[in-house]
């Protein structure tokens, strides 16, 4: 195929593609050419009327047709169109009024707009007016702006004065400072020498209260000489260390008579008041290898309270029944010592030695035992209410049946104690170490055991037993027989 014959085929589908197209126009178009049509004739109709329409018609038909006009037609014609000229002049008057009208609307307009301008004039009258008294006012205002401009210049000059004067003041005021600084120093240093008089004269107040007792000290000293006669002599001749009743009541009345006072220890007054000289007659009878029965008698009817006991040597020493009480034994030595039944409440006892000590029954109510030894030592059935232990060392102690109702036992080691039927009501065990120790029957009660240190070897201890226990929930488990599993729930990890 050439290349004309492919344009001709070109140009024939193009051809084809516009019949087509005006094919689809074609309606439109007469769609369009009607509704123009239409408004044509209704305009037509709206201007001349329906009746002058048909009257033209006729006049020409007959005109046409015929070559003549008839009458009627002619008269009918010129009626229609007198008519649309009378309707004509109609719609022109009407036409005619409007302008009227809107002069009229324009006069009302203009009448109001003046009356508005009159009132603006009224008013921008006394606008100026109140602008004139304003300016007035300003201008009296400007008067007592300078007025207070110069006050203020002279209050600025006075102020500038009064500072030059306040600092004036300043500098007597720091020099009065300094020198009531210095005064009170020299106050305290007066108040220091009157309470180093006043401590002296204390001082030499229970000096002279020493010094009374001399005599006392001196009749302690003849009885040690008797007690050494009768022990030498062997009093009764029996083989036996024993005192005679009379030497015996006079070592008891000596007792009661050695009362406590305070006294000076390293150039400083005691702060309570303690008998050094019933300290030195206990430890004389401890180390006389006196029999027993005349030891219970004399320390079952002697007074040895508030004895001062300080660093005593008393290892080893028989004091069954002897009245300790608020005596102080700190750092004091008492290990392997007889202290059954023994009075040792309120005694200080801080960082005494106790070290297999027998101090079963023995009454230690309120006792200070701060970072006392007490290994291996029988407390059986003793009193330790309210007792202050913490930091002790209770290693392998016999602490059956023993009273700690409400004891501070803080940091406090039990190792392989026996604690049997202890009652431990409301005692303090923070941070104490509880370790191969036996619980059995224990009463925990109001114990709280949350930070409690406990081997593993206690927790088989308690099973099977009936325990007083509070546990770390806050209940009680009243007289309830404790298991392995409740164990676990009782003591945290």
């Amino acid at each position: 195929m050439t290349e004309e014959e492919k344009r001709l085929q070109e140009l024939e589908t193009e051809n084809q593609k516009l019949r087509e197209e005006i094919a689809k126009l074609r309606p439109s178009l007469k769609k369009r050419a009607k509704k123009v049509f239409k408004r044509g004739r209704i305009i037509t109709e709206a201007y001349l009327g329906r009746g002058l329409k048909t009257s033209i018609q006729k006049f020409l038909t007959e005109l046409t047709e015929q070559k003549t006009v008839s009458k009627d037609t002619v008269s009918d014609l010129s009626a229609r169109l007198v008519m649309r000229f009378t309707r004509l002049g109609r719609i022109g008057f009407l036409l005619a009024l409007i302008p009227i009208l809107f002069t009229l609307f324009q006069t009302w307009l203009l009448f109001n707009q003046n009356a508005m301008i009159e009132k603006q004039n009224q008013i921008a009258e006394k606008q100026t007016e109140i602008a004139k008294n304003q300016a007035d006012l300003m201008g009296v205002q400007n008067s007592m702006v300078q007025n207070q401009t110069a006050l203020m210049d002279s209050q600025t000059n006075i102020m500038k004065f009064q500072n030059q004067m306040f600092g004036e003041q300043n500098k007597m005021v720091e020099k009065q400072t300094t020198m009531i600084d210095w005064q009170n120093r020299l106050f305290e240093n007066q108040n220091l020498m009157v309470q180093a008089q006043n401590n002296r004269l204390d001082q030499q107040t229970y000096l002279q209260e020493a010094e009374r007792r001399s005599a006392l000290v001196f009749l302690m000293g003849n009885i040690f000489d008797e007690v050494n006669n009768e022990l030498r002599e062997d009093y009764g001749n029996d083989g036996i260390r024993n005192l005679s009743p009379q030497l015996i009541g006079r070592i008891i009345a000596l007792s009661h008579s050695l009362t406590p006072y305070k006294f000076l220890v390293k150039d400083e007054l005691t702060g309570s008041e303690y008998s050094p000289e019933r300290g030195q007659l206990l430890i004389t009878l401890a180390h006389s290898r006196i029999d027993c029965s005349s030891l219970d008698e004399i320390y079952s009817k002697a007074d040895f309270s508030n004895s001062f006991l300080s660093k005593a040597k008393l290892s080893g020493a028989y004091l069954r029944y002897v009245d300790l009480f608020n005596a102080n034994l700190s750092d004091a030595d008492l290990s392997d010592a007889d202290l059954q039944r023994a009075k040792l409440g309120s005694s200080i006892l801080i960082s005494a030695n106790l070290e297999n000590a027998n101090l079963s029954s023995t009454d230690l109510w309120a006792a200070d035992l701060r970072s006392t030894n007490l290994n291996d030592v029988n407390l059986f059935s003793a009193n330790l209410s309210y007792a202050y232990m913490s930091n002790a060392n209770l290693t392998r102690v016999d602490l059956r049946y023993a009273n700690l109702r409400n004891a501070n036992l803080h940091n406090a080691v039990l190792t392989s104690s026996l604690l049997n039927q202890v009652k431990l009501e409301n005692a303090d065990l923070n941070n104490s170490l509880f370790k191969y120790s036996n619980l059995w029957e224990a009463d925990l009660h109001g114990v709280d055991l949350e930070n409690i240190r406990i081997n593993k070897t206690n927790y088989l201890a308690l099973i099977g037993t009936k325990s007083y226990v509070y546990n770390y929930q806050k209940h009680f488990l009243y007289n309830d027989i404790v298991t392995q599993d409740s164990i676990f729930k009782l003591i945290k990890k």
